[in-house]
């Protein structure tokens, strides 16, 4: 897998938010980061392989040369790039 880290939100905690969101006023056309943990994505996959022993889930790391080439023939695999091994990290402070 790609070395690159992801944002987490809980889905019931995006749906509240949405439901929340509604009922404040001062909520209105704002842009509520609702992140609560970044996660490299082997990180997930380990996670994914202790919760779920029974199914073959990978976590090996993939190196960026094949990411590289791979990028000059899938658009999905460039959008890879600028995110490859920049740590994400998100002020949450409003949706708290």
């Amino acid at each position: 897998m790609p070395k690159v880290m992801l944002l987490m939100v809980d889905i019931r905690e995006v749906a509240l938010a949405h439901l929340r969101a509604i009922q404040v006023p001062e909520a209105k056309n704002q842009r509520i980061i609702l992140g609560s943990a970044s996660l490299w994505i082997r990180e997930v996959a380990e996670i994914l392989k202790q919760e779920f022993p029974d199914y073959s889930i990978k976590n090996r790391e993939i190196s960026y040369c094949p990411i590289k080439l791979a990028s000059f023939f899938n658009a999905q695999v460039k959008l890879l790039l600028p995110m490859w091994r920049r740590e994400l990290r998100a002020d949450n402070s409003k949706s708290r």
